[in-house]
């Protein structure tokens, strides 16, 4: 039985939804710790899968986990083929330069929120608005528009093949959508509609949801 750990770190919904894609049985444990035989340095930062005598740590180790041993279906295409290479360029892309932006833009949302003294309030609310709205939100502007071009050549992120690649890019774009614009990334919100009629779609975020409902009712039962 393959048991993912810790839901509410970074990436695990991409790991939960290509297990739903490859249709593998597994358990979301709501244990903040875990088992004892399992001594891993900082991993509360981090998605872990225990399957058998295997613990894997991290969304890549995972995920070439899960499709080395489980992928039937193409999720990965072909080590020899063009869109191999687009599928690595791609996982480069998203992960060393789309997903530190998000996490640069909600760690921002974060800090604007935030309880602050009442004197500082307004200083540190237009500074973090500023830096918002204009430098991060122009950077996410040219991606958009590298996205949408891309998309207009393609069905998928790598042609025809549905792969792991667009199941990351899309967990971005639904984080933005206030920049996805219909007159200027029409292929964008063709993309993301063709990934909400996946089954797959729709189960990962029940899941997601009811497992940080049972998190939040733990949390506050400790307290």
């Amino acid at each position: 039985m393959i048991t993912l750990y810790h839901i509410n770190t970074v990436n695990a919904y991409k790991i939960i939804y290509l297990l739903e894609e490859l249709q593998l049985t597994y358990h979301i444990s709501n244990e903040q710790t875990l088992p004892e035989t399992v001594n891993i340095p900082c991993y509360q930062t981090q998605a872990i899968l225990i399957e058998h005598q295997h613990t894997i740590v991290g969304f890549l180790a995972i995920t070439d986990y899960l499709l080395n041993q489980y992928d039937r279906k193409g999720l990965r295409p072909p080590i020899t083929s063009t869109a191999y290479l687009t599928y690595q360029q791609w996982n480069s892309y998203i992960e060393t330069v789309l997903q530190p932006l998000l996490l640069q833009y909600e760690a921002g949302k974060k800090l604007a929120n935030a309880r602050v003294p009442f004197f500082a309030r307004s200083i540190i609310k237009k500074t973090v608005s500023s830096t918002l709205q204009h430098p991060i939100e122009t950077e996410f502007e040219q991606h958009l528009n590298y996205i949408e071009q891309h998309l207009s050549q393609y069905r998928w992120v790598c042609d025809n093949y549905f792969s792991l690649i667009d199941i990351q890019l899309s967990e971005v774009l639904d984080a933005v959508p206030q920049w996805i614009q219909e007159e200027k990334h029409p292929n964008i919100i063709h993309f993301l509609n063709s990934m909400k009629e996946r089954p797959a779609y729709s189960t990962t975020k029940d899941k997601l949801s009811f497992s940080t409902h049972i998190n939040n009712e733990e949390t506050i039962e400790q307290a």
